[in-house]
């Protein structure tokens, strides 16, 4: 899941445990350790998004961030920064950060469920969308994220 959050590996694998769990209620750890398939994997579900509209919506509204909110969303959820070496970085204190991150969240899902609309949409499958599996997404977030970033950010990771 290369190019894919933090936060979105954390949203899926959540989502993996939640469904095993519902499937294997009954089913002692031990007894699939045993029989040697406590790991093993599920058949992946069809896509549901096989037209595309929700990669391109998140490609849209990941395209429309300004430089420093790409900035502070890679910095976070890619590069694993702190937000107080955000703040350090953009000259605001953590806090702000932590807000800002929150709207910027917020501000996403909302232009992703307009572009769903706009694709055609209602606004129940765009819901529906949002909640589908995220690694059938195929926009590169790293590569979207990192755009234009900042040169003193470039050299401060050393990526130059």
């Amino acid at each position: 899941m290369a190019g894919v959050p933090h936060w979105l590996r954390t949203v899926v694998a959540q989502e993996f445990v939640n469904r095993y769990r519902k499937q294997k209620r009954l089913v002692s750890l031990e007894e699939e350790n045993e029989e040697g398939v406590q790991f093993a994997s599920p058949q992946s579900p069809a896509p549901q998004m096989e037209d595309g509209r929700l990669s391109s919506a998140t490609d849209e509204a990941l395209k429309q961030l300004s430089a420093e909110d790409r900035l502070i969303l890679a910095a976070y959820y890619l590069d694993d920064r702190t937000l107080t070496e955000i703040g350090k970085i953009v000259g605001v204190h953590e806090s702000t950060i932590s807000r800002r991150l929150e709207k910027l969240l917020k501000n996403l899902r909302k232009q992703v469920m307009a572009g769903l609309q706009a694709r055609g949409m209602n606004r129940g499958q765009a819901e529906e969308t949002l909640d589908s599996d995220v690694r059938y997404l195929v926009v590169d977030v790293r590569r979207r994220l990192q755009e234009n970033r900042p040169a003193a950010f470039q050299r401060d990771k050393g990526l130059d």
